[in-house]
């Protein structure tokens, strides 16, 4: 997937949480990061915006200093917690900046090939968790 334009970044947050859209105000444990990945990389791809208030969908930012940290947990979420290890496209989470403030975006390809897991939960989008 091609670098997001500012446009396409506002109507994804706009939008809200979906099947492939993801909003976290800050970088969750690893461990929980890994099960919504493989949710989206075993169904329709998506991506996690770490930045934005969830219910309010208000823009608040990663802070400068939380930056690098925040990179860390979501690089170790796709290649240590999720067996096989999930590649994001691009490889690394991209800094953007929306409203004067800085998001970290990860993209999640959907899966051609292995399903992916984390703990052994194979991390079915919302529409599949059975029992949901």
């Amino acid at each position: 997937m091609g670098k997001l334009s500012d446009t396409e970044l506002r109507r994804l947050v706009k939008g809200g949480e979906t099947n492939t859209v993801e909003l976290k105000l800050a970088a969750p444990r690893a461990v929980d990061l890994a099960e919504r990945l493989c949710g989206m990389a075993n169904a329709k791809g998506g991506v996690v915006i770490i930045g934005v208030e969830d219910a309010t969908r208000k823009v608040v930012g990663v802070p400068d200093e939380r930056i690098g940290e925040t990179m860390d947990v979501i690089l170790r979420a796709a290649r240590q917690v999720i067996k096989p290890e999930l590649v994001l496209d691009p490889p690394e989470p991209e800094v953007y900046e929306l409203a004067g403030k800085k998001l970290l975006v990860a993209t999640i390809t959907p899966t051609a090939g292995p399903v992916y897991q984390a703990g052994g939960i194979f991390g079915y989008g919302r529409e599949r968790r059975p029992g949901h």
